[in-house]
């Protein structure tokens, strides 16, 4: 549930299950909102009917609804772990990751909360601010560690217990780290058939050819309105990362 108050109003007042992001904020901070196309639920009270507005512009259909107060303010993500790599982590303990081609962080936040040590690597000085950011609102106590780099030209050294590649294509990065499981998800032929795009995609058998190890998980086909390949695999000669 959206919480569109001032934060100090939120702080002494806080909502159950809520994510407070003050209306003058929720512009800049959309990156923070449910995927496109989901109702945005929006906590009743001060600046719910302009956090609506707002969000109309921004084309994400939204509902005003009841909201029940506790005594602890803590920030509820309005966003969900991604899918695959929600599959990926389900029964491992938190160790270290490292989320490469981070954007503004979801995904790295999300873990962040959760007690993984996350490492995410972008080379967008502007996507690693939104990261920054996330992390300070959603995981205070464990912040996720940025580096600004581009993957093209450097692996990141380190051991860690899950490498994860989502909507990227960073071959050389990913295939060079050292990691216990490494996970991707981004586009496959299919998508860029129906939508003349991306440039670099990847399939099954490219992953394949990888030998990264014992195969968890190797899908290819649509979700929604992307079509992509969703691959894992843990390699039995390395071992986790330190704790």
């Amino acid at each position: 549930m959206l919480d569109p108050r001032p934060e100090s109003l939120a702080r002494a007042t806080p909502y159950a299950n809520a994510a407070n992001i003050p209306l003058e904020s929720l512009a800049a901070r959309s990156h923070e909102l449910p995927p496109p196309g989901e109702t945005v639920l929006i906590a009743a009270g001060e600046n719910s009917e302009e956090a609506a507005a707002l969000l109309r512009t921004l084309g994400r259909p939204s509902e005003i609804v009841d909201s029940t107060l506790v005594d602890v303010y803590r920030q509820t993500p309005l966003w969900t772990l991604n899918p695959t790599l929600a599959r990926i982590v389900e029964g491992m303990a938190p160790g270290r990751v490292l989320d490469l081609g981070c954007g503004s962080g979801r995904d790295a936040v999300w873990l962040a909360a959760r007690g993984w040590t996350v490492i995410g690597v972008d080379h967008l000085p502007d996507a690693l601010d939104r990261a920054r950011d996330l992390s300070r609102h959603y995981s205070p106590e464990n912040p996720v560690q940025t580096v600004g780099v581009d993957l093209y030209k450097t692996v990141p050294e380190g051991c860690f217990d899950l490498v994860w590649m989502a909507y990227g294509l960073f071959e050389r990065a990913f295939r060079e780290c050292n990691a216990t499981v490494k996970a991707v998800e981004t586009f496959a032929p299919c998508h860029r058939e129906h939508y003349n795009k991306p440039s670099r995609i990847l399939s099954l058998e490219m992953c394949r050819s990888w030998n990264l190890g014992d195969e968890i998980l190797a899908e290819e086909g649509w979700r929604g309105d992307r079509c992509t390949v969703r691959y894992a695999a843990r390699s039995a000669g390395v071992s986790p990362a330190p704790r």
